[in-house]
Formats: C-alpha cells, structure tokens, sequence
C-alpha cells in the first residue's frame, strides 16, 4: 500500500493505492491504472522500485516512443510551403528526399551480409 497526501477542499487527505509487486517478474500493477490507461509508470510504482532498490526496469514499461531506436518519420520536411509549380526543382528535391529516406530504411534494416535482393 502507498499512501499519497491530497489536498480536497482546502484539506489534507490520505489516499491510499494498493500497487502488485512481483519480486521474480518485476510486475507491477497500481490500482490508478495510469500504465494501462496512458502507458506512463505512476510515482507509485516507482515508490515501490526504489523501496526494492530495483535497478533494471522491465522492457514491458518502456514505451517505443521513449526508446532511442524509434524511427523518426519527421524528417519529411518540405523544403518550400510555395506554389511548387512556380518551383519544378523544388517538387524534385523533394521526391528525391523521400525516395532516398525510404532506401535508407530498406538499407538500415538489413543485416550485414544480406542483399538488398
């Protein structure tokens, strides 16, 4: 059980939250749900750890969108937001970028010594 002080109409007040801790897994399940609502950890889960001195968490509780392997599709970035038929080579630059992104996911994703065949 963790115990969190609240404020409620100007008062103090204890609530508690009862958080599952499997010492073997490092499972966790807090009763706010906040990890299976919104795929954040609580600060009550993260009580728990460092009650354990927990060091490595699960994979399980890191997000792909936290992780440094993500791929990053924002680099489709239009070179010019004018009227492109003002601009054919701009349109080209373009086409070209995205081509050339896409070939480098292909070729990033490939293992040494495998073709592209």
């Amino acid at each position: 059980m963790v115990k969190e002080k609240c404020i409620c109409n100007g008062e103090s007040v204890d609530k508690m939250h009862e958080v599952l801790f499997d010492k073997v897994t490092l499972d966790m399940q807090c009763a706010c749900r906040l990890f299976e609502f919104r795929g954040i950890i609580c600060r009550h889960c993260f009580l728990i750890l460092a009650q354990k001195e927990v060091k490595n968490l699960s994979p399980k509780y890191v997000s792909k969108r936290w992780s440094k392997h993500i791929r990053r599709r924002q680099t489709y970035i239009k070179v010019s937001y004018k009227d492109n038929n003002d601009e054919p080579h701009v349109e080209r630059y373009d086409l070209m970028c995205k081509r050339f992104y896409e070939i480098a996911e292909i070729a990033c994703n490939l293992r040494m010594g495998q073709s592209l065949c």
